[in-house]
């Protein structure tokens, strides 16, 4: 008999959106309101950090990624990415390779919500972190309470971002993910 995965019985890119497409200013439940969830960053957090990673084959999974995403889906815990792809902006890479590579990552992984800007800096996107747009969209949409939430990033940034949106922020800087990313998110979500 063959083992089941997680049912990922959604189209991979159904829950994938561009800052174009999220409302310009986006208004937060209360506090105590919603349920404990992570956001995450892409590069450097759940795939080591290469320049502008756009394919498949170019992706590698940081230590404890995959775990900590199968434990969160195990938990009910919801997850979202919310990541910066300037590479799309500067003409290093195509939105649709962008696409490719996030429907891949997402039929991998329990991720109920991908949030990305495909614009370079210079273009003041405020879909662009360390703007929490994104981030409060994320919090928004999943129904989360920020201030039992946690965004893990690995830079200023990001956390900057969480800040932003009420959320608790950890630094990641390598190691193993899911073990520093649960003993961070039990302390908050406890209390």
């Amino acid at each position: 008999m063959e083992e089941s995965g997680p049912d990922f019985s959604q189209p991979a890119l159904a829950n994938v959106v561009s800052c174009r497409e999220v409302p310009a200013t986006v208004e937060l439940a209360e506090r105590g309101m919603g349920v404990p969830g992570l956001i995450l960053d892409r590069d450097g957090v759940l795939n080591l950090d290469q320049q502008f990673v756009a394919h498949p084959m170019d992706f590698q999974w940081v230590d404890g990624a995959k775990e900590l995403l199968f434990w969160a889906g195990s938990e009910q815990i919801p997850v979202a990415i919310v990541t910066n792809q300037s590479g799309i902006g500067a003409g290093l890479y195509r939105e649709d390779d962008f696409l490719v590579l996030t429907s891949w990552m997402m039929t991998q992984v329990p991720i109920q919500l991908l949030l990305y800007c495909p614009h370079a800096p210079e273009e003041s996107c405020t879909g662009r972190k360390p703007n929490p747009r994104l981030v409060r969209y994320a919090v928004e949409r999943l129904g989360l309470d920020p201030s039992r939430s946690l965004m893990v990033g690995d830079k200023l940034t990001d956390l900057e971002a969480a800040k932003g949106a009420g959320l608790h922020a950890l630094r990641f800087s390598g190691g193993n993910l899911h073990d520093q990313v649960r003993e961070a998110f039990e302390k908050i979500r406890l209390g």
